[in-house]
């Protein structure tokens, strides 16, 4: 039976058929899975650039944190001083200033355009340029010490992120912290007790000792009146009391001796009283106790301490 038979002709005919639609399948099939592999790497590329973005924003939070944070507290000095007045509450007037750059509602210079809402706007026009839709919502800002020495700064914020063409979302609730030391302030003590005329930045004592108790040689004391050196001391208020007037004890707690020769050439009325800062400007009841090598010396007859601090100053057997 040849090809030409008609049984073989319709064989021939069907697998042929089957053979033109299979070729014009796969060449249909060709561009939708190329179409389908573009979108999925544009997919892909997408939500790796925008998990870059919140990396990026992870790395900034605690950098802007800083930043405004610093700013904060030099808003909170700026008050005391033109105001002549302490903070009414040192943590809820960072967290009201941080945030909006106000205390009690109330502007402050040094904070306009420099709050951390100032940054999540900024950072809000750079993602709209991206096509990224991002909120941020503080939820709890404030501040404590980890240290006589250091300030934490806290904040709990929720962030939001999007993407316009709805690919990708991302929601996260950050805990973010920064560290601060306070030798970049002044204290506010100085402040009021001087009317603004005595500063006194908060700088660490790096002696080892004040008096040397085999000669009872006094130069690194003097040096430490002078400069107006701090230590630690769990008697003395901590920087954020300070900051408020409070100059109650705290484990946090650091102090200076007053140096009533500068209080005095800035016509500050001085009287006789315990050098140690807390306690000459409270109403800390003690009896004033005169030194020996230090009082006695020229430009120093005003110097004394109360019998509580003798141990801090190495001051225990020059008692006059």
């Amino acid at each position: 039976m040849g090809i030409g038979h008609p049984a073989r002709k319709g064989i021939f005919f069907a697998i042929m058929s089957i053979i033109v639609v299979a070729i014009i399948t796969a060449l249909i099939a060709i561009p939708a899975t190329h179409t389908l592999k573009t979108k999925t790497y544009d997919t892909a590329r997408r939500i790796r650039s925008m998990n870059d973005f919140m990396q990026d924003i992870n790395q900034d939070m605690r950098r802007a944190l800083y930043i405004t944070g610093f700013r904060t507290i030099l808003g909170l000095e700026q008050f005391i001083i033109e105001n002549g007045t302490y903070v009414d509450n040192s943590r809820i007037r960072f967290s009201e200033m941080l945030l909006n750059g106000t205390y009690n509602g109330s502007c402050i210079v040094i904070m306009q355009n420099a709050t951390f809402t100032n940054w999540t706007t900024k950072i809000k026009e750079k993602a709209e340029e991206m096509g990224i839709d991002v909120e941020f919502k503080v939820n709890d800002a404030t501040i404590y010490h980890l240290t006589p020495w250091t300030l934490q700064m806290l904040a709990n914020i929720s962030v939001n992120l999007s993407d316009k063409k709805k690919t990708a979302s991302w929601y996260q609730e950050k805990l973010i912290t920064a560290d601060m030391n306070i030798e970049l302030f002044e204290d506010p003590t100085y402040i009021i007790n001087s009317y603004g005329r005595v500063s006194a930045i908060f700088t660490k004592s790096d002696f080892p000792y004040l008096v040397n108790e085999t000669n009872n040689d006094t130069t690194n004391l003097l040096s430490f009146i002078n400069r107006s050196l701090y230590i630690e001391s769990t008697a003395g208020p901590s920087f954020l009391m300070r900051l408020e007037g409070n100059l109650s004890a705290s484990d946090y707690g650091v102090e200076s001796l007053v140096n009533l020769a500068k209080f005095s050439a800035q016509d500050v009325p001085i009287y006789e009283s315990s050098a140690v800062d807390w306690v000459y400007f409270s109403n800390y009841s003690h009896t004033p106790l005169s030194i020996m090598n230090v009082t006695t010396k020229t430009g120093y007859s005003w110097f004394r301490l109360d019998s509580g601090s003798l141990s801090n100053y190495d001051c225990g057997g020059l008692v006059i």
